[in-house]
């Protein structure tokens, strides 16, 4: 399962290693550490989810983005929870190439602004299952 780490939501994408496929899920709106950790762990029973890969927020230049420290305070966290594996996978510009890929499938704003993030993470997990 990759995870595209915001402040007010989490974006969501399933991948297959064996199909080297990845699609969306609905994203998560974050309340709260617990309600968050719950979310995940019932998507983890349901679809089977075997490790996770979160968006690592790098800068034009590789350096570390804004965000890493609590991106990598809560995948550390999700982590020891659910009891899985972590990797990482540079997520520069896949919020461009999701609003992209969404400006070409929904008219809408409102509903591209809500998938946008997890949508990214399908781009950036898209992107992991190529290099494995």
């Amino acid at each position: 399962m990759a995870i595209d780490f915001g402040t007010r939501r989490l974006g969501l994408a399933l991948g297959n290693t064996e199909l080297r496929t990845a699609v969306p899920l609905p994203p998560l709106r974050r309340r709260d550490l617990a309600h968050d950790v719950d979310y995940l762990r019932r998507l983890q029973r349901e679809y089977g989810v075997e490790s996770l890969l979160f968006g690592r927020p790098l800068n034009m230049d590789g350096s570390p983005g804004r965000m890493q420290a609590a991106v990598e305070n809560f995948a550390n966290h999700l982590r020891k929870q659910l009891k899985l594996p972590l990797d990482w996978q540079d997520e520069r510009l896949t919020s461009v190439e999701a609003d992209r890929l969404l400006s070409d499938q929904e008219s809408d704003p409102f509903k591209r602004k809500a998938m946008v993030d997890s949508v990214a993470a399908m781009v950036f997990l898209n992107d992991f299952l190529e290099s494995q």
